[in-house]
Parts: structure tokens; sequence; C-alpha cells
């Protein structure tokens, strides 16, 4: 068994385990109570996220929602900010159209430099280009590895827009956090390769964290009977709670990086076999999230934990295992 412990964020508020060995890997997120600052707004958390940062910032932005949401504050703060946006190629053919389309759209009309870097998707994870990324930190999750690749193109300061902690759909669950194992590795990943920036912009202190929450129960508590479909309400979210936190409107577009990824993994390309050889290869990873008296007051007043958040379905899991199983 091997354990690695490392701090993140501002303040070092996220304490992150990564263990391995035999069976599954374990991977534990615990916010801490750290000293936190008077931030009002998030431009305030953001502004001092950024001090000292070498100028221009380069955000990757994949046309979605959260990397909009930062390119809204560099600008509204008037830091020098550069968009970097990967052009996913399949077979001579560009395959994230309607991301490109929104992402360039967007920075010509905000004056924002604009740089595409090109990704032969085929080619990429056919000649296994892919598993230096994902190896060294148990990843199976192959849209990491592209991420990953994207970082390394950037020639000054790379911001990644996500990594804020979700309250999710229900209170039962208590927290839910899209910044699970395979995505708190990008500070690792810059740490690791000499790059200076930040690996999860919105979630990069527990005074973000905080307000994010909040605005996610705002939004939810006004669906009390679940009436929004759950992926028009993440988007739905997202737009009020941007607005609420005075970013400003963003358009509520119908598909957004992740969802065109995921479907031409599945349908397009489809390297089910090279996923499935990664969880063989590196085990399943287990996460689970605790978090203390500080956050917990924007949420029911307790600390607690959720230690079902990496797989939540226990059918899932089964199904995971399996795979994992019959290599």
């Amino acid at each position: 068994m091997t354990t690695q412990t490392w701090y993140s964020g501002y303040n070092n508020f996220q304490k992150l385990t990564l263990t391995t060995g035999q069976g599954d890997n374990q991977f534990i997120t615990e916010v801490l109570d750290v000293e936190t600052q008077p931030f009002q707004t998030i431009q305030e958390t953001f502004a001092a996220h950024l001090s000292g940062a070498k100028h221009p910032v380069e955000v990757l932005y994949s046309g979605g929602m959260d990397s909009e949401c930062v390119l809204k504050v560099c600008l509204q703060n008037k830091t020098p900010v550069t968009a970097i946006t990967m052009r996913l190629m399949f077979r001579g053919s560009p395959i994230n159209t309607h991301d490109l389309y929104y992402a360039d759209k967007f920075c010509r009309e905000n004056g924002i430099i604009h740089k595409i870097v090109d990704l032969d998707y085929e080619i990429f994870f056919e000649n296994g280009d892919h598993i230096k990324f994902l190896d060294p930190y148990k990843l199976t999750y192959h849209n990491v590895a592209t991420q990953l690749w994207a970082i390394t193109k950037c020639d000054r300061f790379p911001i990644i827009g996500g990594g804020h902690i979700w309250p999710q759909v229900n209170i039962g669950r208590k927290l839910y956090s899209p910044n699970r194992h395979e995505f708190a590795f990008f500070d690792v990943f810059m740490r690791d390769n000499g790059i200076t920036g930040i690996g999860n912009m919105l979630g990069h202190s527990l005074e973000s964290n905080i307000m994010l929450v909040k605005e996610h129960l705002k939004v939810y508590n006004q669906d009390p009977d679940n009436v929004i479909g759950d992926n028009l309400k993440i988007r739905l979210l997202k737009y009020r709670m941007c607005k609420n936190l005075g970013i400003g409107d963003l358009e509520i577009r119908h598909k957004s990086f992740g969802w065109e990824m995921q479907w031409i993994i599945q349908e397009w390309f489809r390297p089910i076999d090279s996923v499935k050889v990664s969880l063989k290869r590196n085990n399943l990873t287990i996460s689970s999230i605790r978090w203390g008296q500080k956050l917990a007051e924007a949420i029911d007043g307790l600390a607690g934990e959720n230690s079902d958040y990496g797989i939540d379905d226990a059918e899932k899991l089964a199904e995971v295992r399996q795979i994992i199983n019959s290599q």
C-alpha cells in the first residue's frame, strides 16, 4: 500500500489523500476549516488567486459555462487573458464543432486572444499517448488525459475553470464533488511538470466553495418538486448562479464539452477496450469527501462525510468491478 498526501487551493484549504495498492484505491478530499478571507464576491476570490500570477493567464476554454465564468471575471478584473481551446480532430475533421463555434464567437465578441491547439483524437488513444498522463495518477477517465495534454500546450499560467463542490440535487447525500479523484490531479500534474497555474479555479478556495454551494441550493430550492430535468437544471443553475454572483449572463447552451466528448467516446471512436485496460491496470478508485463546520453551515450546520460520490450506485460499482475482473 502506498499513500500520497498533498494540499491544494487558496490557504491550502483542501487536504487530498490517495492510497493505492491491492484491491480498490481510496481517494479522500478533506475540506478543512482554514482561516477565511472577507471576500464578498467571486471576483474578489479570483483576484486573490491571481495575485502575482504571470500575465496573461491562459484559461483552458472548452466553450462551456465553467471556463466562460473564469474568462468573464478576468475581463471584469482587467486581467490579461488568453483562451486556449482544443480542436479535437478525428480522421481529418473536427468533432467538437459546437463548442469550437461558441468559443470562437465569445472570444471575438469580447476581444480575447484565442489560441487553438489540435489533438488527433484517434491517434492519441490508438498509439497509447494517453497512458503517460493517466498511469502516474491511477486515472481511468480518458477525457482527463486530453485536458492534461492541453495544459502542456500553454506557455504561461494555465487555469482550469471547474472544480467547485456541489450539494447536488438532494441534501440527503450531503455533498457531491465533481472535483473527485480524476479532476483533483490537475494541480498535481502541473506541479510535477514544473507548470505554474491553477487546476480548479471555481473551487480554489473555501470562500468560493461556500458562495457557490449557497447559490446551488438557492436554485434547487426554487424547484422543490424536481420538475426540471437534471441536465437542464444544471445548466439553468449555472446560469442563475453566475448572474447572482455578478458575473453576468451566460447563454444556456444545449450541449457542453463534457457531454459532447462522452458521446464521441461512446458512439464514434468508442475506445471501450482501452477503458477496460486502464481499469485493469490502475484499479478502481473509490472517492469520499469530508467537510468541517465552516462549509457545513452553508448546508445544514453539520460536519460530515460522503463516502460514495465517486461511484454512487451499487449496480454501477458492480458493473465496473466486473469489467476489471473480465480482463
